[in-house]
């Protein structure tokens, strides 16, 4: 029985991985990275990007106009220490980081949440980089010695239409355990 119910789930993982999953409209795949532990649905027509400092996944291009390209990243950084407390105890010292790393950018909101199952920290910040008017929503979550960070970046023209898609990832992200 249980031999079986392995085999089924090994094929419905098969199948989701193959085609996909869809939601509102959009068609996801499913990124595992297992150097760090982690698995997220993203759109079928983006491209995934990897290198050692994460993974970004890129919006499709609509015309050869479409610059800068909306994207996505991830990245997971190891703590000295173990995250025992939790993600509101260190928001000041994450906002604090933020504003030294990128003065030109403002604070808009910062909020407590959960994706997924994990009890995370969102930044929403905004300003003008390059002449263009940009939002980074950025998402941080800790996990025993690491913290992963999860953002995106989009013009504000567009800022509705990829929250929206960020958040539809977010509700698939999982922290996979390496054992």
């Amino acid at each position: 029985m249980h031999h079986r119910l392995s085999i089924l789930l090994s094929s419905l993982i098969i199948v989701f991985l193959l085609f996909g999953c869809e939601s509102n409209g959009l068609t996801f795949k499913n990124y595992v990275d297992t150097k760090n532990n982690f698995s997220i649905n993203y759109p079928n027509n983006w491209s995934v990007k990897s290198d050692d400092n994460g993974v970004q996944f890129l919006s499709a291009r609509e015309n050869m106009q479409d610059l800068p390209l909306e994207n996505i990243y991830i990245q997971k950084v190891e703590l000295p220490f173990e995250a025992n407390k939790p993600i509101e105890e260190y928001k000041e010292e994450i906002v604090k980081s933020m504003v030294e790393k990128s003065p030109n950018l403002q604070i808009e909101s910062t909020n407590s949440r959960k994706v997924n199952i994990y009890p995370a920290l969102e930044v929403v910040v905004k300003g003008n980089v390059n002449g263009h008017d940009y939002k980074v929503n950025t998402i941080y979550i800790l996990n025993k010695k690491s913290a992963y960070v999860l953002g995106v970046s989009v013009p504000m023209s567009n800022e509705k239409q990829y929250w929206d898609v960020f958040n539809q990832m977010l509700t698939s992200f999982t922290i996979v355990d390496s054992k």
